[in-house]
């Protein structure tokens, strides 16, 4: 009986910590109910309106960027209008947290983990919540259409499909692999990789370093050979997106007087710009980095399954610097490959929504890394996990950690809840005003100004002629003014 109760107790408490990262999750699906179309979104709306579906991909790709994948989808989606808007945020923390859920319950069933049913939706839960705590500017990749589709959709699409490569993984026993698992593969990463080239190659640069980290660290020929074959078929669909991207016309009038760097400048360029980004997430967002550095870390001494080597087995050690070493150069080249795209064309870094992928990198990676950690700590310090006061001691660092970050996250999205409602309000108001003038063939409006809480840079005022020129072609008038904000 007393087991059963403490178990329980367990699992309450489980539950509860899960509330807490899930919470900020729901506030940012909440704030994206009042989303709406932005910068972007009307130039690429209103072209769709005036081209039709198909005339609109081929004015894209000639005339603007060979992100092919993404013109097909973002056109595809605003046939809906901007009523499927509010939906979008919603939908992209579920099903991307059902990936992360699925991902890692194949994971854990992997390497034995117990209570995986729970701890799989913690650790999605604790991805997510990193993640997004992590960036500069939020709103840019979950509220913005543009950013949620050029930027978070691949992540999402990446996630869901190392979930089914680790499932073939477990099964690679009994169920044998087919053409048309790499030929799906090969497809899946040619269209997702269409979306945006900073998450291509990220995409290429993390399917390449993971070709190598099976070679390097799997003994068993048969569950390494077809580890790779995937994972080459993946880097093939990687690689014709690439080619189709690179051919597009358009890309020379996006680029204009753009001088691309030399490959020198390019190698040192991006090292300094992909050391200060990950320096800054370590000294600017320490609360959530402080989660993914810890949590995993702690879950791995006190609950994976002990180990019953001894610690003078010079083998296994020198197994585990091996694999540390493969991995912390295969990140560093995945991260590195993140920059190199927006430096290349720019001599810059990549803009604030481009940095979603680079972010999803980093703290997958500070996961796995404290998970590890934590293995070793478990194998050379094996009685501590017994003693009360060390448990005590890991209770307080918890209930710290979810006090300085969940919950500290929801009440400052609590906070910034009323500005999007107004906002959507705002909109609103500013959209009826101008669809009566259409509907009435009135030909220039003045409008009320909205704030830009996406800081996208949207001027308010009648001094930004192309945000109102993208404007008025989508509500069908010869001009529209937007007079400052007193």
């Amino acid at each position: 009986m007393t087991s059963k109760r403490g178990q329980g107790i367990t699992h309450v408490f489980y539950v509860l910590i899960l509330l807490a990262f899930v919470l900020p999750l729901v506030l940012y699906a909440w704030i994206g109910i009042h989303s709406r179309y932005m910068a972007d979104d009307f130039w690429t709306s209103g072209q769709l309106k005036e081209l039709g579906f198909w005339e609109a991909q081929k004015y894209w790709y000639l005339s603007w960027s060979g992100r092919f994948s993404f013109t097909f989808l973002v056109s595809l989606v605003e046939l809906l209008g901007v009523k499927a808007v509010p939906w979008m945020p919603f939908l992209t923390l579920v099903i991307w947290w059902i990936g992360l859920w699925r991902l890692f319950t194949e994971v854990y069933k992997r390497i034995h983990f117990p209570d995986r049913a729970i701890f799989s939706w913690l650790s999605a839960a604790l991805t997510l919540y990193v993640t997004f705590r992590s960036l500069e500017y939020w709103q840019q990749d979950i509220l913005w259409q543009t950013g949620i589709l050029t930027y978070t959709l691949p992540l999402v699409a990446i996630t869901f499909w190392f979930a089914w490569f680790v499932h073939r993984l477990n099964q690679i026993e009994t169920h044998s692999m087919r053409t048309n698992h790499y030929l799906i593969t090969a497809i899946w990463f040619w269209f997702f990789g269409g979306l945006s080239e900073t998450t291509l190659a990220m995409q290429i640069g993390l399917l390449f370093m993971l070709i190598l980290v099976f070679q390097l660290l799997t003994s068993n020929k048969k569950y390494r050979r077809i580890a790779q074959s995937l994972l080459g078929a993946g880097l093939l669909g990687s690689f014709m997106a690439l080619l189709v991207m690179s051919a597009a016309p358009g890309n020379a009038i996006r680029a204009g007087q753009r001088v691309h760097t030399e490959l020198w400048d390019l190698i040192s360029g991006t090292f300094y710009i992909a050391r200060y980004s990950l320096q800054r997430w370590l000294l600017h967002h320490i609360r959530p980095a402080a989660c993914a550095l810890i949590l995993p870390g702690m879950a791995a001494y006190f609950f994976h399954p002990r180990s019953i080597e001894v610690q003078s087995n010079r083998k296994i050690k020198s197994q585990e610097v091996k694999v540390f070493f493969v991995l912390l150069l295969a990140f560093t080249a995945i991260y590195w490959s993140c920059f190199i795209p927006a430096y290349y064309i720019m001599r810059s870094g990549p803009p604030h929504r481009a940095m979603v992928g680079p972010q999803f990198l980093v703290v997958i990676t500070a996961m796995i890394g404290s998970y590890f950690l934590g293995l070793l700590a478990q194998r050379f310090f094996r009685t501590l996990h017994e003693s009360q006061p060390v448990r005590l001691f890991a209770v307080i660092v918890l209930l710290g950690l979810l006090l300085i970050g969940p919950a500290q996250a929801t009440w400052h999205l609590w906070q910034e809840l009323p500005k999007f409602q107004q906002f959507s309000i705002e909109w609103d108001i500013r959209d009826q005003i101008l669809q009566d003038a259409h509907y009435s063939d009135i030909r220039c409006v003045i409008v009320p100004p909205v704030r830009d809480l996406y800081v996208l840079g949207e001027v308010t005022s009648s001094e930004n002629d192309w945000i109102n020129q993208i404007v008025a072609r989508y509500y069908g008038v010869e001009a529209v003014f937007v007079p400052p904000r007193p």
